[in-house]
């Protein structure tokens, strides 16, 4: 009896040390510096974003997915099983609840990035981030950051002297905002909080409901610039809309799929990255369609790549698209719109 009443005091003792020792290692992370976290945050990002190691690199990705013309949602999905990463239009599309938190991701850190450009939010992970050359970019919001690796932190500290008005950023200019940050505010237009109708620079978003239901044609023609890629082209999909957290937004429904139609002749002036050369004027005329899908989108042209002084390089835009939704289980069942840039 005197040796199990010992063996069980020992035990006992053990088990209180232990308990202490675990505090105290609580105790230390609930005292490590914001820096060190956020640092902590930014190497594990890292393991779980695209990276390219030049610009041709990556123009050599990104051509190969828009040639192959897959479908970008589904080989979203695969990402995660494939490289562990999430890309935002994955995020973006989650169409049950609690699916976000599945994926482990914090909702309240998800980005604003407001881009119809499916390529755009495929590039991206759930963070906003994409690593290029010697930089890792953030989208988020109004502004595309560029900073080195472990220098997360910095962006705080740029958004606290922003908030303060201390410091103002003109649209589509680079800010050095120190030797480990630089930031760029883009120009492109919100179609996420909740506006049914916008339109400005050449950017167009409207809805139009079916008779009688909460679901809708969303009719895009978009002209976007983040510093590192520039896109212009339109999309026709069948959408809900959908409370994001903080947004409101026109998310996927499970239950519905349409045929999709997509008609243009646009041509527009497309000028060098670097503006090195003249301007070429594009033309694109034709017609693209899916039936029992949830979206059909073309792109007539992007660009990737990055300067300290960036310009718009689509320009002169002129034509129309004509975009057409049918969706059988509404009466009518058949919703249309003409976007003029």
């Amino acid at each position: 009896m005197k040796l199990k009443t010992l063996q069980l005091a020992v035990v006992t003792l053990i088990a209180l040390v232990l308990g202490i020792t675990s505090c105290t290692k609580e105790d230390l992370v609930t005292e490590k510096s914001l820096e060190e976290i956020d640092n902590t945050m930014t190497k594990e990002s890292t393991s779980a974003m695209l990276k390219f190691g030049s610009i041709d690199e990556m123009n050599s990705y990104v051509e190969e997915k828009m040639n192959s013309e897959i479908d970008l949602l589904e080989e979203a999905r695969y990402e995660i099983d494939k490289n562990g990463r999430i890309p935002l239009l994955l995020v973006y599309n989650l169409e049950e609840e609690g699916e976000v938190e599945q994926l482990g991701i914090d909702q309240n850190n998800i980005p604003v990035v407001d881009s119809p450009d499916d390529m755009l939010l495929f590039l991206l992970n759930e963070k906003g981030e994409i690593s290029i050359e010697d930089y890792i970019f953030r989208v988020d919001g109004d502004f595309v950051f560029r900073y080195h690796p472990n220098a997360a932190h910095t962006i705080n500290e740029f958004l606290e002297v922003y908030n303060s008005d201390e410091i103002r950023i003109e649209p589509e200019k680079v800010l050095k905002f120190n030797e480990h940050l630089s930031v760029y505010k883009h120009n492109n237009p919100s179609s996420l909080k909740g506006s049914n109708t916008s339109k400005s620079f050449a950017n167009h978003y409207y809805t139009n409901p079916f008779n009688g239901t909460n679901k809708y044609m969303v009719s895009q023609f978009w002209n976007n610039r983040f510093w590192f890629y520039q896109s212009i082209g339109a999309s026709t999909s069948v959408k809900r809309p959908k409370r994001w957290y903080e947004f409101w937004h026109f998310a996927g429904d499970p239950n519905v799929k349409a045929d999709n139609r997509l008609k243009y002749n646009i041509s527009f002036s497309a000028a060098p990255l670097l503006g090195m050369g003249s301007p070429t004027t594009l033309t694109f005329n034709g017609f693209n369609d899916c039936n029992n899908c949830k979206k059909v989108q073309r792109v007539f042209h992007w660009t990737v790549g990055f300067s300290e002084d960036p310009k718009p390089l689509y320009t002169e835009i002129d034509g129309k698209t004509q975009h057409w939704a049918h969706w059988y289980s509404a009466n009518p069942n058949t919703v249309s719109r003409t976007i003029t840039p």
